[in-house]
């Protein structure tokens, strides 16, 4: 697992051909509202998925989501 920086992260997709590459990110809000989003990479395509999960969920859930989303 890596944690890169945007620009890190780009010149690391940018520069792949092969395999899936992806990135996630879950979120809760102070008002407790969760979401989350995917961003991979396959080959030269990319693509994107957004969820939001509502409330009473916990970060971890909405991490979870977006790792699955992004298989």
């Amino acid at each position: 697992m890596y944690i890169l920086d945007k620009k890190e992260a780009l010149r690391f997709a940018e520069t792949r051909e092969e395999g899936l590459i992806f990135w996630t990110n879950g979120s809760r809000l102070e008002n407790e509202q969760v979401g989350s989003v995917a961003v991979w990479k396959k080959g030269p395509e990319w693509k994107e998925h957004n969820s939001y999960l509502g409330k009473k969920k916990e970060m971890f859930d909405a991490e979870i989501n977006a790792i699955l989303r992004a298989q």
